[in-house]
């Protein structure tokens, strides 16, 4: 386990800007389609500050807190889960007319995950234990996970789900 430190916004855009500069896809808290959810981001500019999320059973609204806060916003509506563990991708490929098999390596960036949260960290951990203990290896887990930095915050707002 990695130690904690605190830096502020700029220090945080410095990062991003960092993690960018030395070949990682960096993703964070965007607002898009009416919700704060994880999407690419180039530096602290593309994060939803004086923004948060209003949760209640079958209701989710976003309003503005007139603040410059970042990350108040409890856990919306996607996780980090599928930066490492993608829901879709090519193993393999055959081509006619003799449709021979041709392995696919992913070769995706590595990831940095920005304002990830303690359950995401947790959702991470059990979704590790699941797959390295597995029978067959999944390699792109494996690596896209070995190669993730991830910066987690702190949350400063449950929802009332």
């Amino acid at each position: 386990m990695s130690t904690g430190l605190v830096i502020g916004l700029d220090g945080l855009d410095e990062l991003v800007k960092a993690l960018l500069a030395g070949g990682y896809r960096a993703v964070g808290p965007v607002l898009r389609d009416g919700a704060i959810t994880l999407g690419e981001i180039t530096g602290v500019a593309d994060m939803p500050a004086g923004w948060r999320d209003s949760q209640s059973p079958a209701s989710y609204r976003l309003e503005r807190t007139g603040t410059a806060n970042l990350f108040d916003w409890a856990v919306g509506p996607q996780s980090p889960k599928s930066e490492v563990f993608p829901p879709h991708q090519v193993l393999w490929r055959a081509r006619p007319p003799e449709f021979q098999v041709e392995e696919v390596t992913d070769t995706s960036a590595p990831v940095a995950i920005i304002g990830a949260r303690p359950c995401d960290l947790a959702a991470l951990a059990v979704l590790g234990r699941s797959l390295d203990g597995a029978t067959v290896a999944d390699p792109t887990y494996h690596r896209r996970r070995q190669e993730a930095f991830v910066v987690a915050v702190e949350c400063t707002r449950p929802a009332s789900t």
